[in-house]
């Protein structure tokens, strides 16, 4: 098994004072028992991020393989494993909706806690209500951060109006197709962080020849060209796969941060490209 780069060892502080890992594994659209295996390897690598969601259907894979690897490494404490999942927001869902699926959601990952909890997206008129829920699962101990996805400024601008604790996260598809360079400065000057999914553009880009002139320069592949970028524009990045060798890859960063032309070059890629669905546009 391949040595990991510093990357997993990587934490950014966050508004709440809390430190979260910057790079982890994302697991959307990971099959069932897929999954299990692709966080197990993950963890084993060195890996102390993992992000998952209600919607994805498997929060019971992520524990049980947390459960696994906590079970043969007694050196490793719950406590140095980032855990993060999400409520789906669905019309009608009120507070007691979503404390009922964060039970449930904890349920299925064996957890006590999970380190935090995002609102999926903003499509619903309760939103509002939805992450005051967060608040009081947070005030419980039920979620030790809390935060958002898929929002747009003026999302959060109306969340940032009433809400008592604000976001610290608000993750939403970045790299360097899809800059999200406006988004990224107002949550900078607010003091929320940018977690970056989809930060390989799920393959679609690999072959670009300005990505690839960057990834020949630089001694890298693509993907790991575009991971970094996403963390030396400050964001938090989960990159997914199942398979090991690029679990692997996607963590093999170097040390040498790509130069100030290099992320210019990188920047100019923007073509606002969505690979699945843009919430941050709603009303």
């Amino acid at each position: 098994m391949a040595a990991m780069s510093t990357a997993c060892q990587q934490r950014i502080a966050l508004n709440d004072g809390r430190q979260m890992p910057s790079f982890g594994l994302g697991v959307w659209q990971a099959p069932l028992g897929q999954c299990k295996a692709a966080v197990l390897h993950a963890l084993r690598c060195g890996y102390r991020h993992i992000d998952t969601a209600e919607v994805y259907g498997n929060e019971q894979d992520v524990g049980d393989a947390l459960a696994i690897f906590l079970k043969e490494r007694p050196d490793v404490q719950r406590e140095d494993i980032w855990i993060t999942t999400k409520f789906f927001p669905r019309h009608g869902a009120g507070r007691a909706a979503v404390v009922r699926a964060c039970k449930d959601s904890l349920r299925k990952l064996r957890l006590q806690y999970v380190d935090l909890y995002l609102i999926h997206a903003p499509h619903t008129r309760e939103r509002i209500e939805q992450y005051s829920a967060l608040e009081a699962l947070r005030a419980e101990g039920r979620c030790r951060s809390i935060g958002v996805s898929n929002y747009g400024i003026h999302h959060l601008q109306e969340l940032l109006a009433v809400c008592a604790v604000p976001p610290c996260v608000n993750q939403v598809e970045c790299n360097p197709f899809i800059t999200r360079t406006p988004l990224r400065e107002f949550c900078a000057s607010k003091g929320i962080l940018v977690e970056a999914y989809s930060p390989l553009a799920r393959a679609n880009k690999f072959r670009d020849p300005r990505l690839l002139d960057v990834a020949r320069r630089c001694s890298l592949s693509p993907a790991q060209v575009m991971v970094r970028w996403c963390l030396q524009r400050g964001c938090i990045v989960i990159p997914k796969s199942v398979t090991p060798a690029r679990i692997e890859e996607n963590a093999q960063l170097g040390d040498a941060p790509l130069s100030a032309a290099d992320m210019k070059s990188l920047d100019a890629l923007d073509e606002h490209f969505v690979t699945h669905w843009d919430p941050t546009r709603s009303p």
